[in-house]
């Protein structure tokens, strides 16, 4: 299959990709406005809680796919497939479960400019440019990453050769008070497919 898809034309190979872009849809580019926020992330542990909450609200919310993500000091970026009303409701989980996380390790943080903005996408000419766009942000800001070697954005598990080499663990193997602990969710019933390498969630789990 993955030769006769070399061997087609560029103008075959648009044509499935406008057809998965159509089968797949609607998209969306959800994001919050960081010129409004305060930090929230300051440590790579702060990074590390939001990517696992982010990853257990994706897992919670059936029917929204995390195409792509960044998540940076003070806001997100979220490029998302599913109904638009479950692409927002993943995002207050996110934000909710975050808040909860924040008020437990006593961090004074005014949650009320963390509010989302969502666009549609509508072509694909336009969700190749929002994936790029996204994964460039934390480049952008800071040049001693790359889109492919940010930790906290889903950059990396792109054209990355290496992802097979990896050998991550099931996150159902942790006792389940340390995958609470981890998702800061209660019901984790969800999250079964979730796997981790050290500390972080693997990103295409």
């Amino acid at each position: 299959m993955k030769r006769d898809f070399c061997a087609l034309s560029y103008s075959g190979k648009e044509r499935i990709c406008e057809t998965l872009f159509e089968k797949n849809g609607p998209f969306w580019h959800l994001y919050t406005d960081g010129t409004r926020m305060q930090d929230i992330f300051l440590t790579e542990d702060d990074f590390d809680e939001a990517m696992w909450i982010l990853a257990a609200a994706a897992a919670t919310i059936i029917g929204v796919e995390i195409i792509t993500f960044e998540i940076m000091g003070n806001h997100i970026h979220l490029i998302l497939s599913g109904p638009k009303e479950l692409c927002q409701k993943l995002f207050e989980l996110f934000k909710a479960r975050l808040k909860r996380a924040a008020c437990k390790a006593g961090k004074s943080i005014d949650w009320e400019p963390f509010k989302a903005s969502i666009l549609p996408i509508e072509s694909l000419r336009s969700l190749r440019n929002e994936i790029i766009y996204t994964n460039r942000n934390a480049f952008v800001a800071n040049p001693k990453y790359t889109p492919f070697s940010y930790p906290w954005g889903g950059g990396c598990a792109y054209f990355n050769i290496w992802l097979k080499a990896l050998n991550p663990s099931d996150l159902n193997t942790l006792g389940i008070n340390r995958r609470r602990e981890l998702t800061h969710a209660r019901d984790i019933s969800e999250c079964s497919k979730l796997k981790y390498i050290g500390k972080r969630v693997f990103i295409p789990s």
